[in-house]
């Protein structure tokens, strides 16, 4: 009989975890599955629990939203085993760019449900990421992003933070390479996609 534990590393404070985390889990124990429930803390901890009680696991699950998962990728790299996300955040754009319901229930019906694919890991000064790495407008916008706002605006939250960050946002010169290529620009904002939906479910690419 296959190991049927799933480790559920689970941020508290993600907009929908006290709304929506209890359907998902019994969706999954309903399915068969043991599943061990772990909060997170800070990126340390999430990677120390994750190697530590990882292996034991037939996958691991991330509750929360794209910061969630972002913290914990470096452990889920080090572990290797297949990674099942239940979006319990406000944007969840990597859970959209992959095809994943961002209604818990029918998201955990994807991780009963056994299907796999594979994802590229893209990485800026010996960091990893997985949906998008940006730097300027974008970054300060998160940083302005109020809790409380995200949990009842949602993604709106997002355009409301912009327009009280526009006013002071300053460009600057970068030079963007890719291949032979080399274009000087200035710019507001740069940002490295690896995923389609970007800044609450805005599609960026194709």
């Amino acid at each position: 009989m296959p190991n049927r534990r799933l480790l559920l590393v689970v941020n508290p404070n993600a907009s929908r975890a006290s709304q929506s985390l209890g359907a998902a889990v019994a969706a999954l124990v309903a399915d068969g599955f043991a599943v061990d429930i772990r909060q997170c803390g800070g990126r340390d901890d999430v990677r120390a629990l994750i190697t530590s009680e990882g292996p034991a696991a037939e996958a691991i699950v991330i509750g929360g939203g794209d910061g969630t998962v972002s913290g914990a990728l470096s452990g889920l790299i080090e572990v290797g085993l297949p990674v099942g996300i239940l979006p319990l955040g406000t944007a969840n754009d990597l859970a959209r760019t992959l095809g994943i319901p961002v209604d818990p229930v029918e998201a955990a019906a994807v991780i009963a449900g056994g299907h796999l694919r594979k994802i590229d890991v893209g990485g800026v000064n010996d960091i990893d990421f997985l949906n998008v790495a940006s730097i300027g407008l974008a970054v300060e916008i998160t940083d302005r992003l109020d809790p409380d706002l995200k949990r009842r605006l949602g993604p709106l939250s997002y355009a409301a933070a912009a327009l009280s960050t526009l006013g002071s946002a300053e460009h600057f010169a970068a030079t963007i390479a890719c291949g032979d290529n080399r274009t000087e620009v200035s710019a507001y904002q740069i940002t490295i996609g690896n995923g389609v939906h970007y800044g609450g479910g805005v599609k960026v690419a194709t």
